[in-house]
């Protein structure tokens, strides 16, 4: 469970958001609002990686996986060296991984590849079939971004899968 009290953001005398009380404790959540109306700072206040302007943030769980909507990677590694190194350090089932990344229409085939060579809605399956696989709070700032048709359907496909493992909650930004 994730608890917001009281939480506000001000941003160069802005006020993004302002006093919200909210619990996510549901298995997906999902924020929505215009541009620029606070949607990724509010995920970044939630994943730890930014501080609000008053109030806070209760995590039951340190299991929180944030991924970005430009997601991060290495481009001068493999896709194989880099999904290793992203399961090592989150604690992810390198299988699970790797049965998403099927799912988002990648092959194995792929492993061998650098980041670099791959195309930008490639990389968002990759980085959301990573997140996909991690087992606690997922964290994801437009995760429709770059994906085609295609990958979108094959993303709400992954959702699907991936809520049924019990600890595995989404919490997602969009439009």
């Amino acid at each position: 469970m994730i608890e917001l009290r009281s939480l506000s953001k001000n941003f160069n005398n802005r006020v993004l958001f302002s006093d919200i009380t909210f619990t996510f404790d549901k298995k997906i959540s999902l924020i929505t609002g215009d541009n620029g109306s606070g949607k990724s700072t509010l995920l970044k206040i939630i994943a730890g990686i930014s501080r609000p302007t008053k109030g806070e943030v209760e995590r039951n769980s340190d299991s929180i996986f944030y991924l970005p909507v430009n997601g991060g990677i290495y481009p001068d590694i493999s896709l194989d060296r880099y999904s290793n190194m992203i399961c090592d350090i989150f604690d992810i089932n390198y299988d699970w991984f790797l049965s998403n990344l099927i799912l988002m229409v990648l092959n194995s085939n792929s492993a061998s590849r650098h980041m670099r060579t791959f195309s930008s809605g490639e990389i968002k399956s990759i980085c959301l079939s990573l997140a996909c696989a991690y087992s606690g709070f997922i964290l994801l700032d437009e995760p429709e971004a770059n994906l085609s048709n295609n990958k979108l359907e094959c993303f709400k496909k992954l959702i699907e899968v991936s809520i049924i493992e019990p600890h595995r909650k989404f919490i997602m930004c969009t439009h």
